[in-house]
């Protein structure tokens, strides 16, 4: 068996994996954001969940290690947090704090190395040579698998596909550059675009999906307003979609994969608003056009057990 921890902004979650991929028993701690030294918090809070799930399953003989994903940069061979934008964590080594609280070995990585790791053994993989994922969220996250190993470059911070160049001088990111995918590819991006959109356009379904409210816009209320043939919201997906796929040709072109897996909560989008443009968008306009091998695009199935999955399996 194999333990996984998805380590978020909000809440830690952890999961006992079997030798199928499967999750067979979950457990979760709400974030202490205001948690001093939250370095030795966080490892004392992980090695809570991992105690309380080999408690319960009587399987302290059965795991060897234990693997946890984090938002951020991460060396996973020095076992550091170098650093995460949404915790106070900086040059934090987790490894090294983690064994003061449990006698379990710590691997690291990014979560969404871990999600794209989870999605290849257990999700959409199903047996692909190599897969590139993105995931859609308030960031856009990545992760390269090849042989079933995710690839981190020398340092650990390899295929960060939300921060490529794709608009010179464009719009603000989070990273601090100008013009990244993140900015025009990510759900808070998409939203940001509905509402400046629906705020000039009061006839919008938006409107009705989001309560009335600008605040109530999420990435569910523009795709419900898209699924019932809301012009604005239609004018907005449309721009979204322009640009993502532009981000995948350029993930394409860079690394070539077998397939492509689209995650996050956007790619809960009906496949016709968003996997067959995308495919449609995408066809014919990467380097390897010539040939027969083309790339496939799938939806991620595993949704945020992915992370869980992948985590657990660093170690192996």
């Amino acid at each position: 068996m194999y333990l996984g921890i998805d380590v978020g902004g909000t809440s830690f979650k952890a999961g006992l994996v079997d030798e199928n991929y499967r999750i067979v028993d979950k457990e979760q701690i709400e974030a202490a954001r205001g948690a001093e030294n939250y370095g030795e918090y966080l490892a004392g809070a992980m090695a809570e969940l991992c105690r309380r799930l080999l408690d319960r399953n009587k399987a302290w003989d059965k795991v060897s290690c234990v693997g946890a994903g984090m938002p951020g940069f991460v060396d996973p061979d020095e076992g550091v947090i170098m650093f995460t934008p949404n915790l106070p964590l900086e040059k934090v080594p987790i490894r090294e704090l983690f064994k003061a609280h449990s006698p379990l070995p710590l691997y690291i990585g990014n979560d969404a190395n871990c999600a794209a790791l989870g999605e290849y053994h257990a999700g959409c993989g199903g047996g692909a040579h190599s897969m590139l994922m993105f995931t859609l969220g308030t960031g856009v996250g990545s992760g390269f698998i090849v042989d079933g190993r995710i690839y981190t470059g020398w340092n650990g911070a390899a295929v960060e596909a939300g921060h490529m160049l794709l608009v010179m001088d464009g719009r603000q990111c989070g990273c601090g550059r100008r013009g990244c995918l993140e900015a025009y590819a990510s759900a808070t991006a998409l939203i940001s675009d509905a509402r400046e959109a629906m705020s000039g356009a009061p006839e919008s379904l938006l409107w009705q999906t989001a309560g009335g409210r600008l605040e109530g816009v999420n990435g569910k209320t523009i795709i419900d307003a898209l699924v019932m043939g809301d012009r604005t919201a239609r004018g907005v997906w449309d721009n979204y979609l322009k640009y993502l796929a532009q981000g995948i040709i350029n993930g394409l072109n860079a690394f070539q994969p077998e397939l492509v897996c689209i995650g996050g909560g956007i790619s809960n989008a009906p496949d016709e608003e968003l996997l067959i443009p995308l495919q449609r968008a995408v066809e014919g306009k990467t380097l390897a056009k010539g040939t027969h091998k083309q790339a496939t695009l799938k939806k991620a199935l595993l949704g945020n057990e992915a992370g869980i999955i992948g985590a657990a399996l660093l170690g192996r």
